[in-house]
């Protein structure tokens, strides 16, 4: 299905079945409130929180179909065409992000480091030892003197320094660290 026969084909149930369109203010608290049913099952069934019993027979394709569908008629009562909309915004995004996502070192594969690498690091930490610490971030090297709070792995995989205030560096962006 062409978005705008998506367009037409909720146009039509609108006016056939559902009467009228609701206000936009209307249509925007429901777009809201779909938004949370579909945040509330990819939270749990993706992400760290547990998920209800009675969620467990949630339909995310339901709920994302519901989501499209408000957001839908917002697009068809502010008189906005989405397949041209969209193809205007996917032009932008291109010229805007492409080398900005090529060097994001957060999207690269993670490289693991050695073992010492990481010893090295560990021991930094527990001793609380003021520290360089020379890494890569997008293109421009950074030289911070420190200590180093902690190291965290991610589900990912992927280790991380901890700083004292809590930012965090990938392990496989330092270039190096000096006492």
């Amino acid at each position: 299905m062409e978005i705008k026969e998506a367009q037409n084909l909720v146009d039509k149930w609108i006016k056939e079945v559902g009467v009228r369109y609701f206000s936009e203010l209307t249509n925007m608290a429901m777009l809201t409130e779909e938004v949370g049913e579909v945040a509330r099952i990819i939270a749990r069934r993706y992400g760290e929180q547990s998920e209800k019993e009675s969620d467990k027979n949630k339909d995310l394709g339901d709920e994302l179909a519901d989501v499209l569908f408000v957001l839908i008629c917002l697009a068809n009562q502010t008189g906005i065409d989405l397949e041209k909309a969209l193809e205007k915004n996917l032009y932008k995004k291109t010229n805007r992000d492409t080398a900005r996502h090529l060097n994001n070192e957060k999207l690269l594969p993670y490289k693991k480091v050695s073992c010492d690498f990481y010893d090295q690091i560990e021991t930094y930490a527990s001793l609380r030892k003021k520290v360089i610490i020379i890494y890569q971030k997008q293109n421009e090297e950074i030289i911070l003197n420190t200590n180093i709070k902690g190291l965290k792995t991610t589900k990912e995989k992927e280790e991380f320094l901890i700083l004292p205030d809590n930012t965090m560096i990938r392990l496989d962006c330092i270039v190096r660290i000096l006492e």
